[in-house]
């Protein structure tokens, strides 16, 4: 999955205070793109985003969590998308959801890194997203 992704949870985003946030599960979706391999094509796909929640603490410094709906992965290719939700990749059988917790987070420049875990399969490995600050009117 590439760095955007919390940047991408952030448009469907809403706020409940000043400085927590989640996700309306009705309409956001977090994006990828993926190389195949050998760098011949790329490939494109969307994840249904089931509950993100962001709380931002007085430096300015997300955490949070993420669950996406794996059993809802779309790519351009029907087939493509029934083996990602079978045994041999995702198993969403057993395994429906994509989770993200934070672990901490830190400035680099002026983005921020949320070095956290990705659950997938039930376990756990470690994954670094960059978050690129985007001012807005509201």
């Amino acid at each position: 999955m590439d760095n955007d992704l919390a940047t991408q949870l952030a448009s469907a985003i809403s706020a409940t205070s000043e400085r927590e946030f989640f996700a309306d599960a009705d309409t956001a979706e977090a994006t990828f793109t993926v190389k195949e391999r050998f760098g011949r094509r790329t490939v494109n796909g969307r994840i249904p985003v089931r509950r993100a929640d962001v709380s931002i603490d007085q430096d300015g410094l997300p955490s949070g969590t993420a669950s996406l709906a794996l059993t809802g992965i779309q790519t351009p290719n029907a087939r493509r998308d029934r083996d990602l939700q079978g045994r041999r990749f995702f198993a969403t059988a057993t395994f429906p959801l994509l989770d993200f917790r934070s672990v901490s987070t830190r400035w680099a420049g002026d983005k921020v890194v949320v070095d956290g875990l990705l659950s997938i399969r039930g376990e756990d490995c470690p994954l670094s997203l960059v978050v690129t600050k985007t001012p807005s009117d509201d």
